[in-house]
């Protein structure tokens, strides 16, 4: 009798984009909302204006990981993580043609990783795959992905965050 293996596979994409001086004061000029866990303006939709700024900056990297397929971005947000701050163990959905995203703007080498598990944790334990920070980092992800990022270890870490459907 032989032995097999089945194993699901999960595809997290890394790449970095250089980030203008122009792109980053968009970013450090949208108002932010202090929660107890971080500071965002997910529920403000005072920005949202902006979409199609994010979107031309985001556009061609995520373009390339998709091999040339066009995507909608569909929701954006910022987050600024004080010391201590946080974002708990969460997905964006389960739709198979979300993909999420989370773009470094500012960090720090004390700034926390984001971990990522396997689909079905944490009823099905996996060991995270972490991904430490560094400014213009994009990172794209099926959206059904549990992740987290773990109390922060400085004032600097702020990301861009959002969700795209594929075309």
């Amino acid at each position: 009798m032989g032995i097999k293996t089945l194993s699901f596979e999960q595809k997290i994409y890394l790449t970095n984009i250089k980030l203008s001086k122009k792109d980053i004061k968009l970013f450090k000029d949208i108002d932010l909302i202090e929660y107890e866990k971080n500071a965002n303006n997910f529920f403000d939709n005072a920005d949202k204006d902006k979409k199609s700024d994010m979107y031309n900056i985001i556009q061609e990297p995520i373009e390339e990981i998709l091999k040339g397929h066009s995507f909608l971005l569909t929701e954006w947000w910022l987050q600024k993580y004080k010391k201590g701050n946080y974002h708990e163990l969460h997905t964006h959905g389960a739709d198979p043609f979300r993909r999420s995203f989370i773009l470094y703007i500012n960090c720090t080498k004390d700034s926390s990783p984001v971990n990522f598990f396997g689909p079905g944790h944490p009823l099905i334990y996996s060991d995270p795959i972490q991904v430490k920070p560094e400014p213009g980092l994009l990172i794209l992800f099926p959206s059904y992905l549990p992740h987290e990022v773990l109390p922060n270890n400085d004032d600097k870490r702020l990301i861009l965050s959002g969700n795209i459907e594929i075309q």
